[in-house]
């Protein structure tokens, strides 16, 4: 169903300039981008995806690794869920009251099409771990270590498997509840029960009820933290608990509704002091390991790691995720959009043509990160040589910008608007 024009206007990101403003500078830098949809979302999703990359591959290919816990990639993890929540609440937001129960329809279609991209990808490595020389433990087994990671061992095994007729109901249920499968999907896995509590967010900010939602938000999460309690049987609800990751969900989407009037009140006076505060707080964070003499260390990759003591550890929790682990995610998110916002036009033109298409098409680029996955642990089975992990990345991202430009242009031709 196509969109009406003056709805589609409605979801069009601000452009209007303020001389004088922090967050829309000057015509020259101030933010220009397409009518319909927040190019600047798409660039954020993007540096998360590509971090996410870079921490998937680095994994894969040194298996004995501790750095895969940085800061970084629990940062791309939240960034990827905070912001697929403010898109929905941008998206939806003209739409709501009046036609909840058609916006609620559409966000559960989009849980389905993500559901069934999970599966498909989970039945392909199942169906490839049972031909006799492929691997694919890089993706489904991780070795531990002596520190936590935020993807650890699954409920059940992929290789422990026994694909045969007649299909074991077991080992069938096993797949379809996503119980199995590739660790790097387990982001997308925890989306789609996200998108399935979409709705009643959306009914509770369409009411102007943001401090119930976020009052109920914030109480499931203590629940996570006190109980650590695990409601879903899928392999992300391990290790990515929705109970404590709701609350980054939630935080976008509110975020995402109200955006006209958060920019609004940062424009000036005590919203604009505060957005200072916290792009200070964040420029701080980015030079804290260098400062530390921290950086480059690959064990000591993880600052909040780093710093958390016995008694303070579950404040920077990386799976459930720790209180400071939120607030570090939301800080970085408020302060890249601002920066992405005052200085549009350089930035854009650097980064904008790498960065948006593939922060535009966030399921493609998690399928074809695993499919890189078992390719590089295979290759380098088969001719015992080990590929720089820089090489690795530079296709990897070469590829999903590729196959997201293809996309984004089938999309284009499709409504053109």
């Amino acid at each position: 169903m196509s969109t009406p024009t003056r709805e589609r206007s409605q979801v069009t990101v601000d452009n209007s300039t303020s001389r004088g403003t922090l967050f829309f500078a000057r015509e020259s830098t101030g933010y220009t981008g397409r009518a319909g949809r927040d190019v600047r979302i798409d660039m954020l999703r993007g540096v998360a995806l590509v971090l996410f990359a870079v921490a998937v591959l680095i994994k894969v290919s040194d298996p004995q690794t501790q750095a895969y816990d940085s800061t970084a990639t629990v940062a791309a993890v939240a960034f990827i869920i905070t912001l697929e929540g403010a898109l929905l609440g941008m998206l939806y937001r003209p739409r709501l009251p009046a036609r909840l129960g058609e916006s609620a329809l559409r966000v559960w279609r989009r849980a389905r099409s993500w559901y069934l991209s999970c599966l498909s990808v989970v039945v392909a490595i199942v169906l490839l771990g049972q031909i006799p020389g492929v691997n694919t433990d890089a993706i489904t087994v991780l070795e531990l270590g002596d520190q936590p990671f935020l993807f650890g061992a699954p409920p059940t095994d992929a290789a422990e498997l026994a694909i045969a007729y007649p299909l074991d109901p077991g080992v069938l249920l096993d797949i379809v509840l996503l119980r199995v499968g590739p660790w790097p999907l387990d982001v997308a896995v925890l989306i789609v029960t996200l998108l399935m509590i979409a709705p009643l967010c959306m009914l509770a900010l369409s009411r102007g009820r943001w401090l119930v939602l976020f009052a109920c938000s914030v109480s499931l999460y203590a629940i996570e933290l006190m109980t650590t309690v695990r409601l879903l049987p899928t392999r992300a609800e391990a290790n990515l608990p929705i109970l404590g990751w709701q609350l980054v969900f939630v935080l976008g989407m509110t975020a995402g509704h109200y955006r006209r009037e958060v920019v609004q009140w940062c424009r000036r006076g005590a919203g604009l002091a505060l957005f200072v505060l916290l792009a200070t707080a964040a420029v701080t964070w980015l030079v804290l390991p260098a400062a530390l003499g921290l950086a480059g260390q690959r064990v000591s990759a993880d600052l909040l790691a780093a710093i958390a003591g016995p008694q303070t550890g579950w404040l920077f929790e990386p799976s459930a995720p720790g209180p400071l682990r939120v607030a570090l995610a939301a800080i970085m998110a408020v302060t890249a959009y601002g920066a992405l916002t005052v200085g549009w036009r350089p930035l854009s033109r650097v980064l904008a043509w790498l960065l948006a298409p593939i922060g535009s098409a966030v399921m493609p680029a998690l399928v074809l990160l695993v499919c890189a996955a078992v390719t590089t642990s295979n290759f380098a089975d088969a001719t015992s040589m080990q590929l720089p992990v820089a090489a690795i990345v530079v296709i990897v991202v070469a590829v999903m910008w590729v196959v997201a430009l293809i996309g984004d242009r089938a999309r284009r031709k499709r409504d053109p608007r």
